[in-house]
């Protein structure tokens, strides 16, 4: 829904004049600086912003495929888009927001379809698909002026890619063991998560291995695909709630002092929800990538060993780590260690099978 609310009784004018977009959000315009439209909703987008810059990083340094890159990178631009938006109100700067979160949400349902290719694969005919689908929606935004054709096109886009994703995590399964440690920094409260890719397979189907490290199994694609499509409901429902009672949020959070009644801007916990939904999601094409890859790299190095084949690498120049995983995953740079083995997983985690004790190889 379009949140067309403004009360001119409340909302002032700033720097930037007035506002210009088709849609004004529900908190008050110009109310805490006259240099910045919707404050909160302006540096809430600091989730959308500085974690994916060092991400896409963190991606470069490893060498990972590009489309990784441009994923980060692209949900970064949604971020920055969103910021310009939000602290001018002005249309130009309204586009800026809202064509890259159709642009985001290609690319990641690019990761998500090409999951399987080869790494030298161009994907010619999906890649000029997605583009086409790109430019015909930004030239008809551009020349119908009507936020509804943003919302229908972006609705249908992330219901494209829940449901390749739903499908892909049910597909694609391995094993990851996660611990959860709370961080305390002098401005927020981090979570950071030790993030230990493992993959267990044995060639005698009968003989079942148990991860010791931990007591408990998760399947990494499911676990991050739960927790993207969770994350991103959460913040479309209060959305919808900021938008369809606008009235009611504005008298409750009135009551409020502040500025403890910043709280109370539904659309900047949006902004806060929609950050951990697409970087779990950025993620988990990351992690689909690497399993797809490692399992052809398990079929084609069987071949090429009986013909002295050389190695081949899962994904990009280097070896994928786990250090990898625990910058992208807590956003902050992280040493660890364990060093990833491209044919089973972390090395030096003990193995329990059948009640003996081993350990992976080196």
């Amino acid at each position: 829904m379009p949140a067309l609310y403004r009360d001119p009784l409340v909302d002032n004018v700033g720097v930037w004049g007035i506002p210009t977009s088709t849609l004004d959000w529900c908190e008050e315009n110009y109310a805490v600086t006259r240099y910045v439209a919707e404050f909160w909703n302006t540096i809430t987008n600091y989730f959308m912003v500085v974690p994916p810059l060092l991400a896409a990083l963190r991606c470069h340094q490893l060498g990972l495929d590009t489309r990784f890159l441009l994923s980060f990178l692209s949900f970064m631009g949604i971020g920055v888009g969103s910021t310009l938006f939000h602290a001018t109100l002005q249309y130009k700067m309204q586009l800026l927001d809202e064509l890259p979160m159709i642009y985001c949400t290609y690319i990641m349902l690019y990761c998500v379809l090409a999951c399987d290719n080869e790494p030298r694969k161009k994907n010619v005919g999906l890649k000029l698909f997605l583009t086409v689908c790109n430019i015909l929606v930004t030239v008809v935004y551009v020349v119908f002026v009507n936020p509804l054709i943003f919302q229908w096109v972006y609705g249908l886009s992330v219901a494209v890619l829940i449901i390749s994703t739903v499908h892909s995590a049910r597909y694609h399964r391995f094993i990851y063991i996660s611990f959860l440690d709370l961080y305390c920094t002098p401005n927020l409260v981090l979570m950071h998560t030790s993030y230990f890719l493992i993959f267990v397979k044995s060639n005698n189907k009968n003989e079942k291995k148990e991860v010791h490290f931990s007591s408990r199994k998760h399947n990494v694609s499911q676990g991050l695909s739960f927790s993207a499509f969770v994350c991103y409901g959460i913040g479309f429902i209060l959305w919808n709630i900021d938008n369809a009672f606008c009235t009611h949020v504005r008298y409750f959070r009135g009551l409020i002092p502040w500025p403890f009644n910043a709280l109370g801007q539904l659309h900047g916990w949006w902004h806060c929800f929609a950050a951990f939904g697409g970087y779990f999601q950025i993620l988990y094409t990351i992690d689909l990538r690497v399993k797809c890859m490692k399992n052809k790299r398990k079929s084609e190095q069987n071949g090429s060993h009986q013909n002295g084949g050389t190695d081949i690498r899962p994904l990009g120049k280097k070896n994928i780590s786990s250090r990898m995983f625990r910058d992208l995953w807590c956003w902050i740079p992280v040493r660890s260690r364990r060093k990833y083995d491209p044919e089973y997983g972390v090395n030096n985690n003990t193995i329990i099978s059948n009640g003996s004790s081993k350990h992976m190889r080196t």
